[in-house]
């Protein structure tokens, strides 16, 4: 049954650069992202990135599309974190124990994380390019691993 209101997803960008030294605490940096985009959310730099209606395609013309692929293939390669935030659970499902979600890197990407928290349960998925990041990916991870981990028992 097709849905009586549109389907839509709208996605703002807000990007932020940060300088990450081997002793730099994750809470620290945590802070200054949180206080970075809090002043560019009051500013009103967040803008749509894209939108997409229906089901069936984007309303974004033949140049709209061409000038956004310009823009990203233009981009230096980065990390990127998208956090869908605290998820409630629904009293209805109790069944219903996890919830993450998780995403690819684009080609500039050499990191991606996916966050969710459901149920008081903070869940990362890292999705990485392994072209771009070939051997060192293992040590990589293992790294991110142990850091998140002490920053859990900080």
């Amino acid at each position: 049954t097709p849905p009586l209101s549109p389907t839509g997803l709208f996605v703002a960008i807000v990007s932020s650069n940060h300088r990450i030294d081997p002793d730099t605490s994750v809470w620290a940096l945590a802070r200054e992202i949180r206080g970075q985009m809090q002043c560019q959310l009051a500013r009103g730099e967040a803008h749509l990135f894209y939108a997409l209606y229906g089901l069936d395609g984007t309303p974004s013309s033949a140049e709209q599309t061409a000038a956004l692929k310009q823009k990203i293939l233009a981009s230096l390669p980065h990390t990127m974190v998208s956090n869908i935030g605290r998820v409630t659970p629904v009293s209805d499902d109790p069944l219903l124990r996890n919830l993450s979600f998780a995403l690819f890197p684009m080609p500039y990407q050499s990191l991606f994380t996916a966050a969710s928290t459901f149920n008081d349960q903070l869940t990362l998925n890292i999705g990485f390019n392994a072209n771009r990041l070939g051997s060192h990916a293992d040590r990589l991870i293992d790294a991110l691993r142990l850091n998140l981990l002490n920053a859990a028992a900080a």
